[in-house]
């Protein structure tokens, strides 16, 4: 079956007239071409006062570092791809990797070709496939459905970044990156507060997996071992505690009780949760996985706001919202309409409301009996 791919060039053209379009390789499907942002976004302005910058680390080759205090959920760096290719691999004798290399701007595909390459000529013939292998980020787009005919891992493509690319591996990553299709755009933000001069890292691979799973996948993808906390503990057993830590909050909700089921069951007590979750975020804080923070943070502040705590829900959903403005917009924005008005949320202090109604309704059967008995 002939290669779905073709060679695209795509120009976001800037919102300063002076200023030269951002020019977007591709390998796409001819049909997918409709499919995409229309008209295409204009380019994202490059951030005057970045708060990271990039140099050279020991044994790392470059990096990325704060270069003052990044609050939890902070935006660090928003970026158009340099290039997006398929995940796919494409025949050997497909020179696609290499049109889409040259139709990138001399400086752009300098850098590119800067950036770890760790396949072999063997595996790799084309040096900007092998950097696509080596760095590419998975990213949604949208396919017609004649791309059905070419199974689904044709539908499965990478997208490489000239500075977001830089952000080393961490098993215990700091940030996180959130792709948007509109813009064609990924944000990079703070999944914890980042300190001055900390390296400012993103995970590889599912930080859920075992240590020893963990390690063999980076060093047969990107030919390093690492060097993490989580993945240089002292003890054999600390290594097992971890690794059953991390494999327990993979599935923690599923085992855990959550608030959907809690909220309208007012046989289970109203800390159940909370003190539930508060753990879960302990373990979170002790294997660096805050990645999964978000939904625990979300819980906890429905609980208080079911609960009709106001002083507690504001503490926990403004934490949201910061951890959440880039991470899930639609949400953030969602409970801050909640912190302008907390009537906003329709079930404010129904477990209150319902428990006081329990309680007369106790007190009127007791008078009932009593009157009974005379």
């Amino acid at each position: 079956m002939e290669s779905p791919y073709t060679p695209h060039k795509f120009y976001l053209r800037s919102p300063t007239p002076s200023l030269p379009p951002t020019i977007i390789g591709a390998l796409f499907h001819p049909s997918m071409i409709p499919l995409l942002p229309s008209p295409l976004p204009l380019a994202t302005p490059i951030i005057a006062n970045p708060n990271f910058e990039i140099k050279d680390a020991p044994h790392k080759g470059f990096a990325m570092y704060a270069t003052r205090d990044i609050p939890e959920g902070g935006l660090i760096h928003i970026e158009h791809p340099v290039f997006i290719v398929p995940n796919k691999p494409l025949p050997r004798d497909h020179a696609g990797y290499d049109q889409v290399g040259s139709q990138l701007p001399r400086h752009a595909f300098q850098e590119m070709m800067t950036m770890a390459n760790c396949r072999s000529k063997q595996d790799c013939p084309s040096p900007v496939e092998g950097i696509a292998r080596t760095n590419a980020l998975s990213i949604e787009l949208k396919f017609p459905p004649e791309m059905d005919a070419y199974g689904e891992s044709a539908k499965k493509y990478g997208a490489a970044f000239l500075i977001l690319n830089r952000a080393n591996h961490s098993c215990g990553p700091n940030a996180a990156i959130k792709w948007n299709l509109p813009t064609l755009t990924a944000s990079m933000y703070a999944l914890r507060p980042i300190l001055a001069g900390e390296e400012i890292t993103k995970t590889y691979v599912d930080p859920s997996l075992p240590r020893s799973q963990r390690i063999a996948h980076l060093q047969e993808n990107y030919g390093f071992t690492c060097d993490c906390q989580w993945c240089n503990l002292p003890t054999t057993s600390s290594s097992l505690d971890s690794d059953a830590t991390r494999a327990a909050l993979r599935i923690r909700l599923l085992t855990h009780p959550s608030y959907p089921k809690w909220s309208t069951d007012l046989a289970r007590a109203d800390d159940v949760v909370l003190n539930s979750h508060f753990d879960a975020l302990q373990l979170i804080e002790q294997e660096g996985m805050h990645g999964l923070q978000g939904i625990y943070l979300e819980e906890i502040a429905l609980c208080y706001a079911i609960l009709g705590d106001e002083d507690r829900f504001r503490m926990w959903a403004e934490r949201l919202v910061r951890r959440c403005k880039v991470e899930d917009s639609r949400l953030a924005n969602t409970f801050e309409s909640y912190l302008d008005d907390v009537r906003r949320f329709k079930r404010w202090a129904w477990r209150r409301v319902q428990r006081k109604q329990m309680q007369g309704k106790k007190k009127r059967r007791h008078r009932i009996l009593g009157w009974m008995e005379i």
